[in-house]
């Protein structure tokens, strides 16, 4: 800009001195009076056109460039000025340019680094939220509004406590912003069976809170099941062992001179023997199935094929406890993509809890019907139906009514053979009027063209 003026400057001071030249002329010489006005005039003329257009010419460029320099100030760093000739403009623009580009540069790769973060966070396992030192939420990832149950949409609108208020997490945050070391805490909440690691740091100088959230709702349940299956396995082994144990004794205590008695006490040892090793059978077959260990051997089977063989192993037990079998089948229902020994395994189980709940006269009948997407299977009884209590936990391992008899794992093996298969299973019941056990699998993509 001082060179501007002082080109202005100089310019103006050379035709100035056209002008003193001419009116020194005309007070010199009267007779070029007239030559010298026109001579004034045209220098004036000329003076002023250049003048201006010297001036246009810069604040022209000028203005180009502060216009760029405002739009990089707003963020806009694609802005350009075409660089004149002139080695001084030129130079000046042409460093402008430069400036812009590796500006923009540096925004594309900051870009890029806030794309990936965000990318990071939005699909991270664990939930992230940071707040402010007053607690309003910044930010909340997907993880997070699940694990809170919040919109993460509205969230960011709302503080910590209204978010997540649960007293144990909310004092880790207050530490958090109190002291720079790391917190971590155990945050639980018995009504939604939710178990969560917080981890809670400051940054920026303190005035921000990231927590983040891991899940240990699942490890805490498996725990939980571990221990019950062993509390479970120890009080069922000691039923039979015990029972055995009594058999033993008393036949070493001269029982076994006796050979009627002798006789009963070892069916009766033979009993437990059987149930003991059915329990173990079980308990094996109910871990395959629970680690994905246990692989399906596919086939298409009839719905009848399904129910036949256990119904038919199960009639004469039916018989002895005098309740009524039935099979309901319609015609025309479709093929289905099953392992023969698993499937028939789940009904047998189906089909001797209801007989064995079904008091003498009592019926039992069993049934299938097509769906849109898949065949129904149920067990209807008239026994004395399912506590309400005990109604959603029956396929929980090792869960029975207390003067219930078995090992407690046949529905339980029953519900992850169903799900393996990629079906559901559930019951109804009244107590007092019967129960209804019904599970549906789904029909093939491609069922072969026959009729069953």
């Amino acid at each position: 800009m001082r060179g501007l003026s002082l080109r202005v400057a100089a310019l103006t001071t050379a035709l100035m001195g056209v002008v003193n030249g001419g009116m020194a002329l005309l007070l010199v010489s009267p007779v070029n009076r007239g030559r010298a006005l026109v001579l004034a005039a045209l220098t004036a003329l000329l003076s002023g056109f250049l003048v201006g257009a010297f001036t246009h010419r810069y604040a022209a460029w000028l203005a180009r460039l502060e216009g760029a320099l405002q739009r990089l100030a707003e963020g806009d760093f694609q802005a350009r000025i075409l660089a004149p000739q002139r080695a001084r403009e030129h130079a000046l623009l042409t460093a402008f340019n430069q400036t812009a580009e590796r500006l923009q540069a540096h925004a594309a790769g900051l870009a890029e680094v806030q794309s990936r973060l965000a990318a990071i966070v939005d699909h991270a396992a664990e939930g992230v939220v940071i707040t402010d030192a007053a607690g309003h939420v910044l930010l909340l990832n997907p993880a997070a509004a699940r694990l809170l149950q919040v919109d993460a949409a509205t969230a960011t609108t709302r503080v910590l406590a209204e978010v997540a208020p649960f007293p144990t997490l909310l004092s880790l945050w207050e530490a958090c912003l109190r002291a720079p070391e790391k917190q971590t805490d155990i945050v639980e909440v018995p009504s939604r069976g939710l178990v969560l690691q917080v981890t809670g740091v400051t940054f920026g100088e303190g005035r921000q809170c990231l927590l983040l959230l891991h899940d240990l709702s699942r490890f805490r349940q498996m725990e939980t099941m571990r221990s019950d299956f062993v509390s479970n396995l120890s009080h069922e082994l000691r039923t039979p062992l015990a029972g055995m144990k009594a058999v033993v004794e008393t036949l070493s205590e001269g029982a076994w001179e006796d050979p009627p008695a002798a006789k009963r006490f070892l069916r009766h040892m033979e009993t437990e023997l059987d149930n003991l090793i059915q329990m173990v059978e079980e308990m094996l077959t109910l871990s395959r199935l629970e680690s994905g260990q246990e692989v399906l051997q596919k086939e298409w089977l009839c719905p009848e094929d399904i129910l036949h063989e256990p119904v038919a192993q199960l009639m004469p037990y039916a018989r002895r406890a005098e309740v009524a079998l039935e099979v309901q089948l319609p015609p025309g229902l479709p093929p289905l993509l099953a392992d023969r020994r698993r499937i028939q395994r789940a009904v047998l189980n189906l089909v001797h809890n209801a007989i064995k709940f079904t008091p003498a006269g009592g019926r039992v009948v069993v049934a299938a019907v097509e769906g849109a997407d898949e065949v129904v299977f149920t067990v209807h009884d008239t026994g004395r139906g399912i506590p309400p209590d005990d109604l959603p936990r029956i396929f929980e391992r090792f869960y029975k009514s207390r003067d219930s008899q078995g090992s407690g794992l046949g529905l339980a093996i029953a519900k992850h053979t169903i799900q393996m298969h990629g079906g559901r299973i559930w019951a109804e019941s009244v107590e007092g009027q019967g129960s209804m056990v019904g599970f549906a699998l789904p029909k093939g993509v491609e069922a072969p063209a026959v009729f069953c």
